[in-house]
């Protein structure tokens, strides 16, 4: 299986019709879906070319940002990521893309300033609303405040779906639309507590669990404070390539407890990973070839900031298999 996975998708026969531009090439790891995020727009808006080159790392789905850089606005002022609606098919849209709301759009953020408050409400709904029309696999929202009570923004959320928001692309079990971005911590915890309190429990609203290399996870608490995450809702689990780890044999490796929560939430059905961007100040190294040590023993102290995404990729996808 993992050869298939390393070896790259099989060729279709000569003569038979071409596959769609859609991902996946997953070998026979057909029960995970794993994506790449993308810090910014593709070079020359070539957003096809861009999934075709994940989709020959073996990645599933691109995450990509709603609005381009500086591009957050309200109506005719917000500016897109990509030039047009048409840079990709309406199927491509569907699978292939997961659409990432800006930060800093928490009407909750205006520190009492109604007129911005009202502003980034505004700023959220137009990207909202740019996210439905496309149609998208899923939509990342920004985390919210981890010590405000994050009503402003969840009602904002919650008032767009009882609108029907997103209702057109929803068919029977399919999976929530719309994930809340929250950190793996309590804090984190508690924060995506009040937010999908405030939004009623919609069905509609699921979460992105975030692994970053900051969080603290130490104490006896910790053990139970991640199992908690096992039963919620989560869509995504976005993995930062910081929180990665080198094993002796030099291999990516997340860190024991985080591993642990991983594989538990491989369980969950639907569940789909997503390696974000690198940080701007880390550096490509050679994708590692060969197995990682079962994909894990427990990690030296030296970051593996700098292992490429496909590299990752090959880990979390041997963690899965080893399920």
């Amino acid at each position: 299986q993992v050869a298939r996975l390393v070896a790259g998708p099989e060729r279709a026969p000569q003569g038979a019709a071409a596959a769609p531009l859609g991902m996946p090439v997953r070998g026979e790891l057909h029960n995970l879906d794993i994506g790449c995020g993308l810090a910014a727009p593709p070079a020359s808006d070539d957003l096809r070319a861009e999934i075709r080159r994940l989709a020959d790392q073996h990645f599933d789905f691109a995450a990509l940002p709603l609005a381009a850089p500086g591009g957050q606005g309200v109506g005719a002022a917000f500016q897109p990521s990509v030039a047009s609606d048409l840079a990709l098919d309406a199927r491509t849209w569907q699978s292939s893309i997961v659409g990432v709301v800006s930060d800093g759009l928490d009407p909750d953020a205006a520190g009492g300033d109604a007129d911005a408050a009202d502003t980034k409400r505004k700023m959220l709904e137009t990207e909202l609303r740019w996210a439905s029309h496309l149609g998208l696999r899923g939509v990342l929202l920004a985390p919210p405040s981890l010590t405000g009570r994050g009503c402003g923004y969840a009602r904002a959320l919650n008032e767009l779906l009882l609108e029907g928001l997103f209702a057109e692309h929803q068919i029977e079990e399919s999976p929530a639309p719309i994930a809340l971005r929250v950190p793996v911590t309590n804090e984190g915890w508690l924060a995506w507590n009040r937010f999908r309190t405030a939004c009623d429990h919609h069905p509609w609203l699921a979460v992105a669990l975030e692994l970053n290399k900051d969080q603290a996870l130490k104490g006896a608490s910790a053990e139970r404070e991640l199992q908690r995450w096992l039963g919620e809702p989560v869509r995504f689990v976005v993995i930062h390539p910081e929180v990665f780890l080198t094993n002796p044999q030099g291999y990516p490796v997340l860190p024991r407890r985080l591993k642990a929560l991983l594989q538990g939430l491989f369980q969950h059905s639907g569940m789909q990973v997503i390696i974000a961007a690198p940080g701007e100040a880390t550096e490509a190294a050679p994708a590692a070839s060969g197995s990682p040590a079962a994909a894990g023993g427990e990690a030296a102290a030296d970051g593996a900031g700098s292992a490429t995404s496909e590299a990752l990729l090959q880990y979390v996808a041997r963690l899965f298999q080893g399920q």
